[in-house]
């Protein structure tokens, strides 16, 4: 990738109405460009779009289809309003977007992307297909033909001119974390790892020729060993959180081991896509 520098916006935050026309937001956030802004995550996944305008920008429902509070880990839309005051905040702040697109429905991802490129909103960087996928390997054929349906969406909306168009990305697997019993040195041997690693080389081998980037993203640690908690609440840290772990290299080594293991993964699986990894 051309740009490793990037920040990213939890969906969770857009699922409680985020305002993207805080000034000082702007503000703040200019100073970050250029760069990519992600925003995805894993309530991405039941986070879709509504072509009608809706005074109240991002609207929830329960499990029974009803209207709900506004949140995080539950069923949402966001309406065309709500998309347009994203594109003005990345145009205002001079970022360039990568959003998450559920993998749930590759109908209402079309519809975001064809109501996008009609709208000519230039800060696309590009759309990446779900968040932390199942690491089943008998899913692949599912998402190669919900992909397959997205990418041509892609192509038709954009053209064939790669330029201009917005990457396609995935599949954003989370690898790891270890198990607690396996060490950073031994990282190797984890079942669970070697798992993801395999599932991001079968995924990519036959879902390659649909796609512009792989991405994932790796679980150095768990919060458990820096005394904390997963999903720690605010305030943040703790004091039992021990920071300094962040820096010890048998962590450090962790992160640089995978990476090489999933370039080694991607070059044979998919040597196109070598050196498009982020």
């Amino acid at each position: 990738m051309e740009r490793l520098t990037s920040v990213t916006i939890d969906v969770c935050a857009l699922k409680q109405n985020l305002s993207f026309v805080d000034p000082l937001l702007i503000t703040l956030s200019g100073h970050l460009a250029p760069s990519i802004l992600r925003v995805g995550g894993s309530d991405q996944n039941n986070f879709n779009f509504s072509s009608q305008p809706d005074r109240n920008f991002v609207t929830c429902y329960d499990k029974a289809g009803r209207e709900a509070p506004l949140g995080c880990h539950q069923q949402c839309t966001f309406d065309s309003q709500y998309w347009a005051s994203l594109h003005n905040f990345v145009d205002a702040t001079g970022l360039q977007l990568l959003f998450g697109l559920s993998p749930a429905d590759a109908e209402n991802a079309n519809s975001l992307i064809y109501h996008t490129a009609h709208r000519n909103y230039s800060g696309m960087f590009g759309y990446s297909f779900g968040n932390e996928q199942i690491n089943e390997i008998n899913e692949i054929n599912d998402y190669f033909t919900k992909m397959t349906s997205v990418r041509k969406a892609l192509n038709e909306a954009h053209g064939e001119s790669t330029s201009s168009r917005p990457l396609l990305i995935a599949p954003d697997t989370g690898i790891g974390p270890r198990q607690l019993w396996i060490s950073p040195a031994g990282i190797a041997n984890d079942t669970s790892v070697n798992k993801h690693l395999d599932f991001v080389g079968r995924f990519t081998a036959k879902c390659a020729p649909l796609l512009d980037a792989v991405s994932w993203h790796t679980y150095d640690f768990r919060s458990q060993e820096i005394g904390g908690a997963d999903h720690q609440p605010w305030p943040y840290p703790t004091p039992t959180v021990n920071a300094s772990r962040f820096w010890e290299p048998e962590y450090l080594d962790v992160a640089g081991r995978l990476a090489d293991n999933v370039s080694d993964i991607v070059a044979e699986a998919a040597p196109s896509l070598l050196g498009k990894v982020c």
